[in-house]
């Protein structure tokens, strides 16, 4: 099955967002680390 080009940029947007909670998740406040994991995961 062909997924969307929208669809890819969403998987896309989810995976990044997840890769940058699981490297800033340590931070004592993941709040702090919010604004920083919203480009990255762009």
């Amino acid at each position: 099955m062909r997924r969307s080009r929208a669809e890819l940029q969403a998987a896309e947007h989810v995976s990044g967002h997840l890769l940058c909670v699981a490297v800033l998740g340590g931070h004592a406040r993941p709040q702090a680390a919010w604004p920083y994991s919203i480009p990255l995961a762009a």
